[in-house]
């Protein structure tokens, strides 16, 4: 029997999210915001950590991911292979555990640990009136679920 959903407009105050079928979702937030207070190389040592398990525990994860890393990679060594699964296992932990850093840490802390490559190829591309596909890091708003704002010099986006 298939679901019916509700018909009523959305609730905006925002209590339904104090019901107990949200806690999960409380806990993560939670979960992120503390291990975003944590020092860079601690979250990384987490995140590998992370990985680590997923890789250990992911069977049907780490079959896709050899799939593929055998097809796109079919110079390696079965060997070189294997690493190379194991590695990105491990990237994508460090990577997960890093969004909280994007989301819940100002703006200093952000700068401070970042660094901008190729900005000159972006402009270059604006300045020509073209197109330019650029990545999600180009820009973070300056709270958890805000717009990003077009004057703040740290959005390289177009201006509306």
């Amino acid at each position: 029997m298939k679901k019916k959903y509700r018909k009523q407009p959305r609730n905006t105050d925002f209590s339904a999210y104090r019901h107990p079928r949200w806690w999960p979702t409380w806990a993560a937030m939670f979960f992120m915001w503390l291990v975003a207070q944590l020092p860079l190389r601690v979250q990384w040592w987490l995140g590998s950590g992370v990985g680590r398990l997923v890789w250990r525990l992911g069977n049907s994860r780490r079959r896709i991911t050899e799939t593929n890393i055998r097809l796109c990679f079919p110079q390696l060594t079965e060997q070189q292979q294997r690493e190379l699964v194991k590695k990105s296992f491990i990237a994508n932990g460090i990577g997960l555990l890093e969004i909280g850093v994007c989301w819940f840490c100002d703006t200093a802390k952000l700068k401070a640990i970042t660094t901008l490559h190729g900005l000159e190829n972006f402009e270059r591309a604006r300045g020509r009136k073209r197109r330019a596909v650029a990545d999600q890091y180009l820009w973070r708003p300056r709270r958890f679920k805000t717009r990003p704002d077009p004057d703040d010099p740290g959005f390289y986006g177009r201006k509306r």
